[in-house]
């Protein structure tokens, strides 16, 4: 397994200095392997969009994941830094804790917060992870992708009930996940823990990814008729904090082709 990883990582690598492309036997010679083993390490890299075959249908280029990555490793201290106004802002106008999350290894990270000024409030610790199906930021994450990927991951981790609110039924979930899209912003109804809505609204990158989300955590016993309101000052945070974003993020380059799903074998 290793080994496999290594030479996974040398074949991002060695793609990334021939923009032109190379063929699975120019990988396979480069690397000192059998066409075979590289063919399979290949197959796994073009599935996560990671390395993608051109339209000759036989070189081998950088996919549009790599280009993803890198704006993530570019933004991460900016998103930080740009986002603390924002939040506090946020925590000062709708009096409860907000956060600032990203996604990582498919679940939600908290990455940065404000706390509620009220006696009785929602507290969690930078640093902490929730899943993604049911919480106001995974579900908004899974709303913004294709939906045969949303549901793709959501199969993958199952619909673990935490509360009797949390959405266990994946057609249901599907139909949240749309509403979600349409409104522009994620409700939490107890669905993680009891108590306890959170309301999401996204920030976005220049091609409309996900790129984190700002949240506002509240008791049930607060929320009452002030969802509207509270979502509506989330979504207004969130939507300056995507344009300060773009002002000192550099343009993205040309979206490339999307990688092929079809792993027809390519001539050598």
């Amino acid at each position: 397994m290793n080994r496999a990883v290594t030479r996974a990582v040398d074949i991002v690598d060695i793609v990334s200095r021939s923009p032109e492309g190379l063929t699975l036997s120019d990988l396979a010679r480069t690397l000192g392997a059998p066409k075979s083993t590289v063919w399979s390490i290949v197959r796994a890299l073009q599935d996560r969009g990671l390395v993608m075959l051109g339209v000759d249908r036989r070189t081998y280029t950088l996919g549009p994941k790599v280009a993803e990555l890198g704006d993530r490793a570019r933004r991460q201290p900016a998103l930080q830094a740009l986002a603390r106004p924002f939040l506090l802002e946020l925590g000062r106008a709708t009096g409860e804790a907000a956060f600032l999350s990203v996604v990582e290894r498919e679940e939600v990270l908290y990455i940065d917060k404000v706390d509620s000024i009220q006696p009785i409030r929602y507290i969690a610790d930078v640093g902490t992870r929730r899943p993604l199906h049911c919480t106001s930021v995974g579900k908004l994450y899974l709303a913004l992708l294709p939906e045969s990927q949303a549901m793709e991951m959501v199969r993958r981790h199952g619909l673990t009930r935490y509360t009797r609110a949390t959405i266990t039924d994946a057609g249901r979930l599907k139909r949240e996940l749309a509403v979600t899209r349409a409104r522009g912003y994620s409700v939490s109804r107890e669905e993680f823990l009891e108590g306890v809505v959170g309301i999401a609204a996204p920030v976005v990158g220049a091609r409309g990814q996900f790129l984190a989300a700002l949240t506002a955590s509240v008791l049930v016993l607060r929320i009452a008729d002030r969802e509207a309101e509270i979502a509506a000052l989330v979504k207004e945070h969130a939507a300056r904090l995507t344009k300060a974003l773009a002002a000192v993020t550099p343009p993205p380059s040309p979206r490339p082709p999307a990688p092929t799903r079809r792993y027809a074998r390519p001539r050598r």
